[in-house]
């Protein structure tokens, strides 16, 4: 869009505009890299978050990039409604294996099996 009187300068998207294109990721439920879905939420005022599918601290033990693993859009509630059922099943604070972790995921992921597939190589 460009900004009135023809200059030929786009014109930012107003944050209107970023939270619907925020909604229509969530809704999708597109899987990007964390650092793509983190420029889809800044400066949203976490109305809408990145989500690890692989908990950063389960990436960070077993030496993955977080940057680049798996993580969808998500609002802010059913972010914090995910990390915690992930996190009263997987305490914080201990390091679990693998196994124990798909686990974790093959339960809270229930009703994504798309989240499920793009974590699997994860677990191998």
């Amino acid at each position: 869009r460009l900004c009135a009187g023809g200059g030929g300068i786009p014109r930012p998207p107003s944050l209107a505009e970023e939270l619907r294109q925020a909604a229509k990721a969530a809704r999708a439920g597109a899987v990007y890299t964390y650092q793509e879905a983190r420029q889809i939420t800044a400066g949203l005022a976490h109305r809408f978050e990145a989500h690890h599918l692989v908990e950063a601290r389960h990436l960070r033990n077993w030496g993955f990039d977080r940057l680049n693993a798996p993580a969808v859009v998500l609002e802010r509630s059913v972010h914090l409604e995910l990390t915690r059922k992930l996190q009263s099943i997987l305490r914080p604070g201990r390091q679990y294996s693998r196994a124990q972790v798909w686990r974790a995921y093959l339960q809270v992921y229930a009703r994504h099996p798309d989240w499920l597939r793009a974590i699997e190589p994860y677990f191998r």
